[in-house]
């Protein structure tokens, strides 16, 4: 009874440091197979009467003994070579997949930092990147509706100008046949006056010696009167260059001033509603440059936090690596016990138990959290 005792504590404390690591179908394992072990030794135990034992009960004990034991050796040993082998491959499943996550996280936040630098040359105006499209457009539309109110406003004034200066033609129009009545006029004079030197000049040679002086005085009336209708003549003919380009001035005019600013105004109504559209998708642009640059940050953040969040492959690895070594260990020691007798197995199990709790005490796991948030990680 002592040695099914014996047995069932090591079995107990190999599941004990199976269930620890967190492995829990090979504690398992081990817990039923050591169970099914000690009721076949039970069984065997029970069905005799300790009263009338012999020589035979003995060696029939013995035998079953032994089978038990090998039963012992031929079955947990290659459940912990096993979980032994099922442990590696995980850790280098683990340790390839954590590999390639982080390359793609590294590729995806190399990606997105080449995005966002695109994004800023679209947006920015220069290289230095001080002004972005958004303040340029509004900028461009400030600027051209100043412009456009500039030009609106003289265009008005000319127009008001136009109006005010082709009445004074006009009137200057209006003023031309008055001169030039009062040119002919002149020349009726000038006629009128000639004829009557004419007249003068014959008297004058009628009156003999006595009127040879006023036969001069006529002579002299006649070329100033000859010349004054000269002047006449040619002030006339400039009149009437003067006329008619005032007449084509003032049909310029006419034309000029008859253009409707209405138009002008309709078309700064359109322009000023293009350049509020201009403004507003400025203002649009610049909000989701804004909404950009914090999208960009909280992409960041996240792949950082992904990226942080990929120590668990430190932690399990660890944790592995200690389940293995423990594994390694337990199967070397219970590898030893194949060829001890059952005279000493008692004593050989103890000390087998008592390695096995130093062990465990002196090689601690060395991961003392459940998460990546918190807890302390021995790095080796």
């Amino acid at each position: 009874m002592l040695k099914l005792s014996l047995i069932h504590v090591f079995a107990v404390a190999v599941a004990g440091l199976l269930g620890l690591s967190g492995y829990f179908w090979p504690a398992l394992l081990v817990l039923v197979l050591s169970g099914a072990l000690l009721v076949f030794l039970a069984r065997h135990h029970a069905s005799d009467d300790p009263v009338s034992q012999n020589e035979t009960y003995e060696t029939n004990d013995l035998v079953d003994k032994a089978e038990a034991q090998k039963l012992f050796n031929r079955e947990l040993i290659p459940i912990l070579n096993v979980c032994n082998a099922d442990l590696d491959n995980v850790l280098t499943t683990q340790q390839s997949a954590i590999e390639l996550l982080s390359s793609s996280f590294e590729d995806t936040h190399r990606l997105i930092r080449q995005q966002e630098e695109c994004i800023r040359s679209l947006i920015n105006d220069n290289h230095d990147g001080s002004r972005s499209h958004s303040e340029v457009m509004q900028n461009f539309a400030d600027q051209t509706a100043k412009t456009l109110d500039r030009f609106i406003n003289t265009t008005v004034e000319m127009s008001a100008e136009s109006m005010d200066l082709l009445s004074k033609v006009n009137e200057i129009h209006e003023e031309m046949p008055i001169v030039t009545k009062a040119l002919k006029d002149i020349d009726d004079i000038a006629e009128q006056t000639n004829l009557l030197a004419l007249n003068a000049a014959i008297e004058a040679a009628r009156a003999g010696e006595a009127g040879r002086g006023f036969a001069v005085v006529a002579d002299e009336v006649r070329t100033l009167s000859n010349r004054s209708a000269g002047f006449s003549v040619a002030i006339q003919t400039q009149l009437q260059k003067i006329q008619s380009q005032v007449a084509a001035l003032t049909a310029s005019m006419e034309s000029l001033a008859a253009h409707d600013v209405t138009y002008i105004m309709e078309s700064k109504r359109k322009m000023q509603q293009v350049l509020e559209h201009i403004v507003q998708k400025a203002e649009s642009d610049s909000k989701v440059t804004t909404e950009l640059d914090e999208l960009a940050g909280g992409i960041e953040s996240a792949i950082f936090a992904a990226t942080r969040g990929l120590q668990f492959d430190d932690i399990n690895r660890q944790n592995i690596e200690y389940t293995i070594e423990t594994l390694k260990f337990i199967a070397e020691h219970l590898e030893s016990i194949k060829t001890t007798s059952f005279e000493d197995l008692e004593h050989v199990m103890r000390d087998k138990l008592e390695r096995i709790k130093a062990h465990s005490q002196e090689r601690h796991n060395p991961v003392s959290q459940q998460d990546v948030g918190s807890g302390d990680i021995d790095l080796f």
